[in-house]
């Protein structure tokens, strides 16, 4: 706890939740921070009150309107150290000043936890590493100088003691120029031009250049992509802290990222092509850069870029139409949308790569890594669909429709892909979440009084806890809704698209969605 007490000392900070680090990064305050410069902090004191500010940005972590967020350093940036009563030892928590009560939190899946829903748990937990300790600074101390004379007051100036250099005639001391010490030009030590020591240049040392030691571009150092088999299964080399490398099937070399964020296909076997396996689901996977661990691969907007480890680097794992020894990476939020490298090595737009020989890879094992336990494992791909601030369609697996509140303002599930259908993801900590009309955001959907209808104000009867369904041979992006009120209630519809009552709907098919995201209101990221 010192560490945190201390003016100007830098500091990263620990979820005991995540094993993640707290970062700021582009203004935002994260939960899944690695170990770059975005993690760093700058302890600031203002009496008993500590502030955390971004060594990467100028922002202040702030808890202000119930949130998590970033501050200009004011009073909504100040923070009480208070010990954990999850790791009293080793922990501390960080309550808010304007807020009593409040906590900076962070969930186990990485996400940021509401403060208003954040104690002194593991939620809301952190070690303390301390990476840089402030510089002493002397003004307790007056400089010597100002104790003691200068010592040239108690000695004579060191001139005094010698006489002067007019009476130390020192060039006689050297033999003069008309009598020198070496041999005069007529007599030299080497042999003459005419009989040099080394061979003439029509005896050259090395082979000519019609005999190059170094293979031809035709014959490449990497494995041609008609030889991938001979890693075996390339799935079996995506698990979790697997650190491989991305082999290109239409530029006959490595993927690579580079440090101005840049990704091409022109790739050798140096660290710029190392890329750390993380398993997020059944056939989900991100790639994480071995050099730098804030970097990730990923795709938003049509285009295959660098991303930060959010929802856009999830992919969907499937085999290559060009060879199916090779893998081909979907974007789990941009369907029919893949990462691909063209044959001069740029990377290709994702909205117009496929399956095909620019979109495919083969994964080659390097090492294995230490990883920490993978908190972040879900059985179903739906879960990441609901990240707070996405706005998704809700299909019925019973009728095939989607969930919405009618221009009548009731529940039905005969929606379409219109405003009336989709629902604004609000992320409440703890696992549960809240569904709010996109049309009109006044409304929520809400079970109570063992009916699925719609409310507002988004209080404890909204909120819901997504979970499997009970057929677990269903496709991995079905879900169902658990009411927080009533764990045995969940949101249901018969096949004629009625709304089914709660208290009669489990997990079966009555009871299951398919989540698609439409769009992601920035907001709230």
């Amino acid at each position: 706890m010192a560490s945190i007490n201390g003016e100007g000392n830098i500091v990263r900070l620990v979820s005991c939740a995540s094993g993640k680090t707290l970062r700021i990064r582009n203004g935002n305050v994260e939960g899944n921070g690695g170990q770059g410069d975005f993690a760093k902090f700058l302890v600031h004191k203002k009496g008993a009150h500590v502030l955390l500010q971004a060594c990467k940005e100028s922002h202040y972590v702030a808890i202000r309107d119930g949130r998590l967020t970033t501050g200009t350093g004011g009073p909504w940036c100040e923070f009480i150290v208070q010990g954990s009563n999850h790791d009293p030892a080793n922990a501390i928590c960080l309550e808010s000043v304007k807020l009593p009560g409040q906590h900076v939190g962070v969930l186990p899946s990485g996400d940021t936890k509401a403060p208003s829903n954040t104690g002194r748990g593991p939620h809301g937990s952190f070690t303390v590493e301390l990476l840089q300790a402030a510089a002493r600074q002397g003004h307790h101390h007056p400089p010597p100088v100002h104790h003691h004379p200068p010592p040239v007051h108690h000695h004579p100036p060191p001139v005094h003691r010698y006489p002067p250099p007019a009476h130390q005639p020192l060039p006689i001391q050297y033999p003069p120029p008309s009598q020198p010490h070496y041999p005069p030009p007529s007599q030299p030590h080497y042999p003459p031009p005419s009989q040099p020591y080394y061979p003439p240049p029509s005896q050259p040392h090395y082979p000519p250049p019609s005999q190059p030691h170094y293979p031809p571009p035709s014959q490449p150092h990497y494995p041609p992509p008609s030889q991938p088999s001979s890693y075996g299964n390339p799935r079996d080399l995506l698990k979790h802290g697997y650190v491989i490398r991305l082999f290109c099937a239409s530029t006959n070399k490595y993927l690579r990222m580079h440090d101005n964020c840049t990704i091409n296909g022109e790739g050798g076997e140096g660290q710029l092509s190392r890329f750390v396996v993380i398993t997020r689901g059944p056939e989900l996977v991100s790639f994480q850069w071995d050099k730098n661990m804030d970097h990730y691969l990923g795709i938003q907007n049509g285009r295959f870029f660098v991303g930060c480890g959010g929802q856009y680097c999830i992919f969907k794992v499937q085999t290559s139409s060009h060879n199916p020894s090779y893998l081909s990476f979907e974007s789990l939020f941009h369907p029919n949308q893949f990462m691909g490298i063209l044959p001069t090595g740029e990377p290709k737009l994702a909205s117009q790569t496929g399956r095909g020989p620019h979109g495919s890879f083969s994964p080659v094992f390097v090492e294995q890594k230490v990883m920490q336990p993978n908190y972040n494992l879900r059985s179903s791909s739906a879960y990441w669909m609901l990240a707070h601030g996405n706005v998704v369609f809700l299909t019925s697996q019973s009728c095939g429709k989607n969930l919405r509140i009618n221009p009548n303002g009731n529940l039905d599930c005969q929606g379409e892909w219109g405003d009336f259908a989709k629902w604004i993801v609000e992320v409440r900590g703890e696992g549960y979440i809240c569904l709010k009309s996109f049309k009109n955001p006044a409304n929520y959907l809400m079970i109570r009084n063992q009916a699925t209808c719609v409310g507002s104000g988004g209080d404890y009867y909204c909120e819901f806890r997504p979970v499997d369904p009970s057929d677990g041979h269903l496709p991995p992006d079905v879900i169902c809704f658990q009411a927080r009120k009533a764990p045995s209630q969940h949101v249901g519809v018969l096949p004629s698209s009625a709304i089914k009552p709660p208290n009669q709907t489990g997990r079966g098919q009555h009871g299951q969605f398919t989540v698609r995201v439409s769009e992601t209101i920035p907001a709230y990221q």
